[in-house]
């Protein structure tokens, strides 16, 4: 059954085989610029611990640095709709995103209550930043 709604008139938006919205999908302008403030903070913050030498560029604090900016990466992959990117970019953001929460639940337990709630921000922003970039790629890539 290729259906949503077996019942659905034949022009209804209800249907699996109708067209997407013209237009951006509802809450685009939200997530473009979450993404981009989030981004913007993040890269300030890294280059205030790289100036204050607190960030060395071994390998490991790269890769840290690319897992917490992953919410603006995705969403530069989403406006660009690159869906090959995507496709690969969207499991290592995941896998990222759930490194950022055991490395968080980890440190929460001795950490003072501010870093608890910048470490529980990072790791609930980089969650929904990617249940938006999945939830977007879908919309924008309805025909």
């Amino acid at each position: 059954m290729d259906e949503i709604n077996p019942y659905a008139t034949p022009g209804s938006a209800l249907r699996s085989d109708a067209p997407a919205a013209r237009g951006k999908p509802r809450g685009y302008g939200w997530y473009k610029w979450c993404s981009l403030v989030y981004g913007a903070l993040a890269l300030l913050t890294a280059l205030i611990a790289w100036v204050s030498k607190a960030l060395n560029l071994a390998p490991m604090s790269l890769v840290v640095t690319t897992i917490i900016l992953a919410p603006l990466i995705s969403y530069l992959l989403i406006a660009k709709r690159a869906r090959v990117l995507i496709y690969l970019w969207l499991p290592l953001h995941l896998l990222g995103a759930l490194m950022l929460l055991a490395f968080g639940f980890d440190k929460i337990s001795e950490a003072s209550n501010l870093r608890a709630g910048i470490i529980l921000f990072m790791v609930g922003s980089n969650l929904l930043s990617w249940l938006a970039s999945l939830y977007f790629h879908w919309r924008l890539g309805k025909k």
